[in-house]
């Protein structure tokens, strides 16, 4: 009988024996008696129930869908409409095709049961589901349904971030950009950065820092700013701490608050998967920490120095790409270690012997090192793998007359300047051609 199915099924629950319920639920299926209508929706709840514990929200959807089509009445329908659209959110992260079914849960729930408790969840969702589509249109209209309560700030953050995705990439009007970042801080403000909303709180953060950081120009005071402190602030959004961390290390360049950096570094490198998005980010900061160190100049400097070599350090290790060699070698150099700039750009001569960049850079290594004739080699080297009378060759030719000058042997570097005019065949080889041609009066008297 169905009753007797109801309560076998109801002894196996209260005994953890679920797995004992589907065969149950699939025998009532054949069964009609008296007390059909009322036991079989309840053993098919008692199904779903047991198949969504047991981690199978598609098969538990399933269930209460047929609870619903059979019995749209039973006491406990409302309770299956809910629990089904709760499946299908968590059974569309691995099939997003039941998008479909899940907006018709949703849908279907909200015109049944417009003032269940519930329904405010439900209208909060498919808000969410709207704007995960890119429809913020409809998106907004479900937001502007859900009442003050514990809904209410996650509709307003939707909102906010519509109005974040409607700026594009750094095409809307400086006005604007500015009003959405005022309403982010706003948010901040008023959302407690304790309990359930802290989450809430540090997205806003995040976002308010990227699109600080998308202004034209960059506002990476702003956006550094909203995440400093980040991790501190918001301790139980763990979710949002790397993603801030990562934020942060660009925002700490751009805004030259290197204090503090090599700290965010370190986390960095020990946390960051291996992929693209790792290469991207530091190479992004050691371009951005060498230009720092050159627009600081020598005396200043050498922090960010520092700091673009460890990145490089990584980069050269992990890419295997000769240009994140030379860099680094560049910014040993830099640094003042001669030696173990040109060490590294003889690795990087080992894969491309007539690398235009490398031999530049080795030969201004040997020359801090005070080997003027090593050198010469590299400068002869690079003049052999430019074009004649471009601009490399030119920069290789004056860099060897003044090497020859400095050491005493002014008669080969008055020959190359004689020997190098009228050669120039650009714009800028002409420049060089002009600087080595005011070289003579003083290398050849």
């Amino acid at each position: 009988s169905s009753w007797g199915l109801l309560l076998v099924a109801e002894l196996d629950v209260d005994r953890g024996r679920c797995a004992d319920v589907a065969p149950l639920a699939e025998a009532s299926a054949t069964v009609s008696d008296a007390g059909r209508l009322r036991d079989r929706p309840e053993l098919l709840f008692l199904d779903a129930g047991c198949r969504l514990n047991a981690g199978r929200a598609r098969d538990a959807a399933a269930e209460f869908g047929t609870l619903l089509r059979e019995s749209p009445d039973a006491p406990r329908a409302r309770e299956a409409a809910y629990y089904r659209f709760r499946a299908l959110d968590v059974a569309r992260a691995a099939d997003p095709a039941l998008a479909g079914d899940y907006e018709e849960a949703l849908a279907t729930y909200l015109a049944r049961y417009p003032r269940a408790d519930g329904a405010v969840e439900a209208r909060w969702l498919l808000a969410e589901l709207h704007r995960s589509r890119g429809d913020c249109a409809r998106a907004e209209t479900e937001y502007a349904q859900v009442p003050a309560g514990p809904f209410a700030p996650r509709a307003h953050l939707g909102v906010l971030e519509c109005r974040v995705a409607a700026l594009g990439a750094g095409k809307a009007p400086p006005a604007r950009r500015h009003d959405v970042l005022d309403a982010l801080r706003a948010f901040i403000r008023d959302t407690s950065a304790r309990g359930a909303d802290q989450a809430l709180a540090a997205r806003a953060a995040l976002l308010g820092a990227a699109v600080a950081a998308g202004d034209t120009p960059p506002d990476y005071t702003t956006a550094f700013a909203l995440l400093d402190g980040f991790e501190t602030r918001y301790p139980e959004a763990r979710d949002f701490h790397f993603r801030a961390l990562e934020l942060r290390l660009g925002a700490r360049v751009g805004a030259r608050r290197l204090d503090g950096l090599e700290g965010d570094l370190a986390r960095y490198l020990a946390d960051a998967p291996a992929g693209p998005d790792r290469r991207r980010t530091l190479a992004h900061l050691g371009r951005e920490l060498a230009a720092e160190a050159e627009r600081a100049g020598p005396d200043h400097g050498a922090p960010a120095v520092a700091l673009a070599r460890r990145v490089y350090e990584t980069l050269a290790r992990e890419t295997g790409d000769p240009s994140d060699r030379i860099t680094l070698a560049d910014l040993t150099l830099r640094a003042g270690d001669a030696p173990g700039a040109r060490r590294l750009y003889e690795e990087a001569l080992k894969g491309d012997p007539t690398s235009a960049e490398a031999l530049r850079g080795a030969a201004r290594a040997a020359a801090g090192a005070g080997d003027r004739d090593a050198a010469l080699g590299y400068w002869r080297r690079a003049l052999e793998a430019s074009p004649p009378g471009g601009t490399a060759w030119y920069e290789a030719r004056l860099a060897e007359v003044a090497l020859l000058a400095q050491d005493g042997r002014k008669t080969q570097a008055c020959d190359l300047i004689r020997t190098s005019r009228g050669r120039a065949t650009s714009a800028g080889a002409d420049s060089l051609e002009a600087r080595l041609r005011g070289m003579e009066p003083e290398v050849c008297r």
